[in-house]
């Protein structure tokens, strides 16, 4: 039996926090399917390679249009790139 998808995750930003954030939910089996930013493409290939919910988008925007909920893990000197997004109204 297929794994129910509870809630699509886009997370703008990964590194140290997008990372524990993903790997924490990932390992507890929440059925969660997580979008990640391509900004560390270090970290986001690895989390990638580890956990089969994760993809790696090709911009922020990609992740916005995937996810149902968006976690902003920039620092406060990169907020410039989220002016840049279009939201969907829900």
């Amino acid at each position: 039996m297929g794994q129910v998808i509870i809630m699509r995750i886009g997370i703008i930003g990964t590194g140290i926090i997008a990372s524990a954030i993903v790997t924490g939910l990932c390992t507890k089996n929440t059925g969660h399917e997580f979008y990640l930013s391509p900004r560390n493409a270090h970290k986001a290939a690895a989390l990638y390679a580890k956990f089969a919910e994760v993809s790696v988008c090709v911009s922020n925007q990609e992740v916005v249009d995937n996810a149902d909920l968006i976690i902003i893990c920039l620092l406060k000197k990169d907020f410039g790139a989220l002016g840049e997004l279009e939201f969907r109204k829900s």
